[in-house]
This record gives C-alpha cells, sequence and structure tokens, in this order.
C-alpha cells in the first residue's frame, strides 16, 4: 500500500455540486496532496484550485500543450461525470501506461441511458426533459472507465443499471462542519420557506412543486418557494439555511447532493425515492417521499405537522452524520487509492 502522504491526487475536470472541492480539501486536512480542477469558473456549484479557463470541454483540444504535464505531477486520477483529460477519455491508456491510478465518480445524465428509463419508469426526468442533458460521450466513456479505471463509483443507486456490476455506490459527500445543524424554531407565526435547488427545471420537477405551492398560497397557507438556483457556493448556504423545508427532485427516483445537504442542516425533506430502490439505502432513512402527482398533498400534511420538523430534522442530522460525511468518504477512497491492482 502507497502511504497518503506519497499520494498526489488529481480531482477534475468538473466540480459536480462543488464534490471534487469538498474531497480534496478534506484529503489535505489528512495529510493527502490533492488538487481540484475544472475547466471554467463555471463548472459546477463550488470553487476548485484550478482554473484551465477554457470555453467548453471540446475546446481541451486546442489546449493539449496545457494538459499534457498534468498526468507527469499526479499518481492518482478520481474523474467525475462523463469528463477525463480529453473528451471520450481516449487518454486513459496512456494515464495507465504511466503506471497511474484513475478512478471515475459518475452522477447522473453522464450515464443514464434515457431510451431504458422512459421504457420502464413511470415517472422520470428524461420524458420532461429538452435541454439534452445526457452525455454525449456516455457510451465510450462507460467502455473506457470499465476497461481502464481501477474502480467506478456512482453517487446515486438509480444509476446502477447503466454501469458494470463492479461499480460501487459511493454516497455524496457532505462537511458537516459547513452544513451545521440549525434547529427549526416552531413559533407557528413565520412565513415558511420552502427550498428547492433545481440545476434542471424540467429534471427536477421544478413546475410541480412551484403549482403545489401556488395552490397552498390559494388556500391560505403563509408558503414561499426560495429557488436555489444560478448562484455562488456561500449564496448556496445562506439561501439553504434561511429555508424551513427542503424539496429535491420529484421525477428521478433517488436524492442527491442537495436533499443530504438540508438534512445536514436539520431541515426535513422531500424527494422522490423510488420503491425499488428504498431498499438501497441504508436503514434510517428520514426523506419523504412524494412525486409530480402528489406532491401538494404530500407537501400540506408537511407543513401542517410542525410539530414533526424537529424530529425529522434530528433523524436527517443523524443519517447524513452515518452515510455522507466527507471524511469517511475520504477514507473509503484512499483505502481503494492505496490498495494494490
Amino acid at each position: 500500500m502507497i502511504p497518503c502522504s506519497r499520494l498526489k491526487i488529481f480531482h477534475g475536470l468538473r466540480n459536480i455540486g462543488n464534490m471534487s472541492r469538498t474531497i480534496s480539501r478534506a484529503q489535505w486536512k489528512m495529510g493527502c496532496p490533492a488538487d481540484s480542477c475544472v475547466i471554467t469558473r463555471r463548472s459546477g456549484r463550488g470553487d476548485a484550485d484550478i482554473f484551465l479557463n477554457l470555453q467548453n470541454q471540446l475546446d481541451i483540444l486546442r489546449f493539449l500543450p496545457r494538459l499534457i504535464s498534468i498526468p507527469f505531477k499526479y499518481n492518482v486520477f478520481q474523474f467525475y461525470f462523463d469528463l477525463s483529460l480529453i473528451p471520450g477519455s481516449f487518454d486513459l491508456p496512456f494515464l495507465k501506461m504511466l503506471g497511474k491510478k484513475v478512478f471515475f465518480w459518475f452522477c447522473g445524465c453522464d450515464v443514464r441511458n434515457p431510451q431504458m428509463v422512459l421504457k420502464k419508469y413511470r415517472y422520470n426526468g428524461c420524458r420532461e426533459c429538452s435541454s439534452r442533458r445526457c452525455s454525449p460521450f456516455r457510451s465510450s466513456v462507460i467502455r473506457m472507465a470499465r476497461w481502464y479505471a481501477d474502480k467506478i463509483f456512482y453517487t446515486t443507486p438509480d444509476l446502477a443499471e447503466f454501469l458494470p456490476p463492479e461499480a460501487i455506490w459511493l454516497p455524496v459527500p457532505v462537511d458537516l462542519l459547513q452544513w451545521s445543524y440549525q434547529k427549526t424554531l416552531l413559533t407557528g407565526k413565520n412565513k415558511i420557506k420552502i427550498a428547492h435547488a433545481p440545476t434542471d427545471r424540467l429534471i427536477k420537477g421544478t413546475g410541480y412543486l412551484l403549482q403545489a405551492i401556488d395552490l397552498l398560497k390559494k388556500k391560505g397557507y403563509d408558503v414561499e418557494p426560495v429557488l436555489i438556483e444560478n448562484m455562488p457556493y456561500e449564496e448556496v448556504r445562506k439561501a439553504a439555511g434561511s429555508a424551513d423545508l427542503a424539496v429535491d427532485q420529484l421525477l428521478i427516483g433517488s436524492y442527491g447532493l442537495f436533499s443530504a445537504e438540508m438534512m445536514a442542516l436539520g431541515k426535513p425533506v422531500i424527494c422522490y425515492i423510488r420503491d425499488d430502490l428504498k431498499e438501497k439505502y441504508p436503514p434510517g432513512l428520514p426523506i419523504i417521499s412524494a412525486n409530480r402527482t402528489n406532491i401538494f398533498s404530500v407537501l400540506k400534511n408537511l407543513v401542517d405537522e410542525r410539530e414533526k420538523w424537529n424530529k425529522l430534522g434530528e433523524q436527517g442530522r443523524a443519517y447524513v452524520e452515518n452515510v455522507h460525511d466527507v471524511n469517511k468518504i475520504c477514507r473509503q477512497l484512499l483505502k481503494y487509492y492505496t490498495e494494490d491492482v
């Protein structure tokens, strides 16, 4: 096994939900040199150590001289979503020839097969999607990752069916110090703020949530949405902390980073959890499941039952501490990074 201090870890080229930056910071604290690198400052929600300042991932091909030095600076490469150093991941054979450890962490539309999803599931984001977020490199990246990666990870259980059977579910990481627990004050007089963070409004079912909130208002409920989108990471945390409740996606079937972060804050969370996936999660998941057809009734019941909020918040925080703590995730990663192949 390689000692942690001898590792030089590259995280990139995407920073989905600030994942790569969260991981790299935690690894530095553990004594493992690690850098997060992104294409541009718009590459995901969060920060990074290195910005390549390219226009898009295809622009990488014009900047190969700048990228060619990266393989010689690091001995572990942790890639996210559908992108390694070169679109299509044709750099992986070269990295393996140099004796590098290579890992992929897939996150959603980079591997999700829309034809399969549309055929199998009544509720799904693919039917609503018009933004064509599906990765054009999906098939080639999965194939290259299977051939050359030391390990393949995925963020949510719904992605398992699109990946090789040896792929490993590794939950999204949450920095528990940044996302500290906040007990809800149940005065009964405040406007109820409902947080929602749509990276894509169609895929997340945002329209159905806004319709449900409007209907609640018409029935006399003092509620308002807090839409967390297109804002810097620090503002994301501030907006999330101002909310009383959170609603994640209503179509996909698995909860994501937003749900985990809101549970860490101690906020009750509503999110669509597919029935066939519930057993995939560790015991004690306190998320209340709702889909596009029942979101109004589920949200109304939660708004009416304020006395349950703090209990749900406590359960959510305990669940995240057990499942999503970035330090636990890092220890798992370091075990994979340092084991013999």
